[in-house]
């Protein structure tokens, strides 16, 4: 029941209305339309186990060891630098949904991701819209982010103070044009995963990491629509696929410094280069509602895999977003532990207004597909 100050307040009314759009996006599943920043009302979402305050012990495992701040103090009075530490994979977060009894018996980091990520635009390990590596046992890798690209190129024994724009290799990062369309993003993006050579270099989207080994990276977030946040916002109370972001597209340069005993690893950094974030261009859908329902129908069979769900998707240049957890409100087929979101835009044109067709995927916990569900949104 709602408290007696509210139910008398015509305003505190309004505001549970608009909280409740806000919160998640529109009336259905669909993909979430654009909101401009500092639209997302908090008071009154739910919070849950990443409201937690870290503890002493906690901001102990993400911190760089006293003697490297020391050591690297003058270098980081320098603009657009950091020290930064990250943790393996999946360490420190089983899953995105923890228990208070699991908290409290389990070292377990409150932030998205588990200190595994990071994003050198926003300085953070907070895992978001925003995160542009990661680190997975003994790999760094790029691109992280929905709608992101990032390739490393591994210099070796390179002292990072002695690093500038003009160090050979680091010229085609600053010259690489990002792709504008989705379908050139996956295309590049599957180049660099197998390694991209150009000018004598080898530039990839996943890398082994080395001990005092400098490495480059181009990262590019497009802007991706939906409740623009900040990683010092409750962002983690809305639906992770529902996120967006206003995009980042820099070079950066970092040097892994120390490999501790727990897994984790430390790298100095300094950004090279900061260029204008781009927004993805999306291709109208050049197949008809009936031919799209007809592939789903005959390829997204009952049980199929979610990498080979993934794999027909980027096949068909499919828009998809990350895997992700179902929220309390989602209505989704029991069993269901995860979904994802694809949208094929412009499915329809008609006099005023433009059909998208919003397709979710439902998979159980061993990652095989339960339900396939279409919706056409207009717009």
């Amino acid at each position: 029941m709602l408290c007696p100050w509210l139910c008398n307040s015509w305003r505190a009314i309004v505001s549970i209305v608009l909280l409740s759009v806000l919160a998640y996006g529109q009336s259905s599943w669909g993909m979430p339309t654009p909101q401009p920043r500092g639209e997302v009302n908090w008071i009154g979402t739910r919070p849950n186990f990443y409201d937690t305050k870290l503890t002493d012990e906690q901001k102990v495992l993400l911190a760089p060891l006293p003697q490297d701040q020391e050591r690297f103090a003058a270098f980081l009075k320098q603009k657009n630098t950091g020290l930064v530490r990250l943790h393996p994979k999946g360490k420190y977060e089983p899953g995105r949904t923890v228990s208070v009894e699991q908290a409290a018996t389990d070292m377990i980091l409150p932030l998205l991701g588990g200190g595994a990520y990071y994003s050198f635009t926003e300085k953070t390990n907070k895992l978001g819209p925003w995160s542009e590596i990661c680190l997975e046992e003994n790999r760094l890798l790029a691109g992280v982010a929905n709608n992101a690209l990032g390739l490393f190129l591994d210099l070796g024994d390179v002292a990072l103070e002695a690093l500038t724009q003009t160090t050979a290799g680091v010229n085609f990062l600053l010259r690489l044009a990002p792709p504008k369309r989705y379908a050139e993003m996956v295309e590049l993006a599957e180049k660099s995963s197998h390694g991209l050579e150009a000018d004598g270099f080898v530039y990839r989207s996943v890398v082994s990491v080395k001990l005092n080994t400098t490495y480059v990276l181009r990262s590019i977030i497009y802007q991706k629509d939906g409740f623009v946040v900040h990683p010092h916002e409750p962002y983690y109370r809305l639906r992770f696929a529902s996120l967006g972001y206003d995009g980042a597209n820099t070079v950066v340069a970092f040097r892994v410094l120390r490999r501790h005993e727990d897994g984790s690893v430390t790298i100095l950094w300094k950004r090279l280069q900061k260029f204008a974030a781009l927004k993805l261009k999306r291709n109208a859908s050049s197949s008809t509602f009936t031919e799209i329902k007809q592939w789903l129908d005959r390829e997204m069979v009952h049980g199929l895999s979610l990498p080979r769900v993934r794999e027909l998707l980027e096949a068909q240049r499919i828009e998809h977003t990350d895997y992700v957890e179902p929220s309390a409100t989602d209505e989704v087929p029991a069993g269901t532990v995860g979904m994802i979101y694809a949208t094929i835009p412009e499915i329809e044109r008609q006099l005023r207004r433009v059909v998208d067709l919003n397709i979710r995927f439902s998979f159980s916990t061993k990652g095989e597909l339960l339900e396939v569900a279409v919706q056409k949104s207009r717009r």
